[in-house]
């Protein structure tokens, strides 16, 4: 299970392993595709 902060879906980048963002709110993340280039495309799911 990972963390991020982010009310919705969002882009953020790898940094040596590290979800890297500043948008302040926290939310469980519920699923995640990567992509080439250290890309991930978060989905923050809500209700749980």
């Amino acid at each position: 299970m990972h963390f991020i902060k982010r009310r919705s879906i969002q882009r953020v980048w790898l940094s040596q392993g590290v979800l890297c963002n500043d948008v302040p709110m926290t939310v469980f993340l519920s699923d995640f595709e990567e992509y080439e280039g250290g890309e991930l495309i978060i989905a923050a799911e809500f209700g749980k």
